[in-house]
């Protein structure tokens, strides 16, 4: 069974994929878990971040209870859902893209993007991105904080 999911009108499903792909959940094989626990390694339970897959559709592979608490989502709710789950009308697709591939090359990048909470209240956060490779995937942790920055249209 399906728990139902309130999205507001400008979250698209995430379609179904034939993808394998890692979820945080208690009965993950013996690989699975260790792969979780890299990534968890990787994480802070005091910084706001989320670890993402880099593949196509970048699904989501971890958060901490800092991400979960500031989106206002559960575990059960985020998993295995793409970022597409915290985009909305302001964000700026291509600069999330931008930042990711910048991070894949660099290793670490940085952008201000404008983010939503699970009830739709936008957030501009300063967005740090760290890649890192496990068993030829590659991995993306995005730190989060407040931007003190402007957008344009509070600036006028």
């Amino acid at each position: 069974m399906v728990d139902s999911i309130r999205v507001a009108p400008w979250q698209m499903p995430v379609m179904p994929s034939s993808k394998k792909s890692y979820q945080f959940e208690a009965d993950t094989t013996s690989d699975d878990g260790d792969f979780m626990e890299q990534i968890k390694d990787l994480m802070f339970e005091e910084e706001c971040q989320v670890a993402i897959s880099l593949e196509s559709p970048l699904k989501i592979l971890r958060t901490n209870d800092e991400w979960l608490k500031k989106f206002g989502y559960s575990r059960s709710t985020i998993t295995s859902r793409t970022l597409r789950i915290v985009q909305g009308p302001y964000t700026h697709t291509a600069n999330l893209h931008q930042l990711l591939m910048k991070a894949s090359t660099e290793k670490s990048a940085e952008a201000h993007l404008t983010l939503y909470s699970s009830d739709g209240t936008p957030m501009l956060l300063r967005t740090v991105a760290r890649v890192h490779n496990f068993r030829s995937q590659q991995v993306c942790v995005l730190e989060m904080f407040n931007s003190e920055a402007m957008t344009i249209s509070e600036a006028m």
